[in-house]
């Protein structure tokens, strides 16, 4: 591995493991969401948090929402 893919490697994982994403995962936690470790979750929306569950080692991309509209 060349030095200047280890350098875009170290950044992309600075950039989804930031201290936000741990805040994000500990205030879904918070609400009822099962989120597996070593996940990351981007900013997203969600109707009812108690309902989700994300397995571990999932990237969660930025803008996803989860909806539900029955029952």
């Amino acid at each position: 591995m060349n030095l200047q893919a280890m350098h875009a490697k170290v950044l992309f994982r600075l950039r989804h493991a930031s201290i936000h994403s741990g805040l994000r995962r500990l205030y879904w936690r918070l609400l009822g969401m099962k989120i597996g470790c070593s996940s990351l979750a981007g900013l997203l929306r969600c109707t009812r948090p108690h309902q989700v569950r994300i397995v571990r080692d999932c990237l969660v991309e930025e803008g996803v929402s989860f909806k539900f509209d029955g029952p």
